[in-house]
């Protein structure tokens, strides 16, 4: 899930990480290589039904279907890494809920 849209503005990589965390997310956000896109990964399944037009949603349920992840243990530029630790477990990764409190959508599906 692309969640770019939520954080603009925010400039400083602490800030943007801070942002993340208050809305309950802890783990498995990925920076693209040019730190111009955050990508939260989510249990299977659970986009599925959500109508939210900036919301760009990759999995077997959406046009994209794959997504290309940096090395769990990648922590920092240059290239693609995890502002937020790789979950190493379903449990770690981000809740949906969060998600769509993170990225507006939370009033409902």
């Amino acid at each position: 899930m692309d969640v770019q849209r939520s954080i603009r503005g925010i400039k400083d990589e602490p800030a943007i990480e801070a942002h993340f965390k208050h809305f309950g997310i802890a783990n498995a956000v990925i920076v693209t290589r040019n730190r111009r896109q955050y990508s939260v990964l989510l249990p299977p399944g659970s986009t599925r039904g959500w109508d939210i037009p900036w919301a760009e949603c990759v999995g077997t349920d959406h046009q994209q279907t794959h997504l290309a992840v940096p090395h769990p243990e990648r922590r920092a530029w240059p290239g693609a890494y995890w502002l937020l630790p790789a979950p190493d477990t379903v449990a770690a990764l981000a809740a949906p809920q969060a998600v769509l409190m993170l990225i507006g959508g939370g009033r409902g599906r």
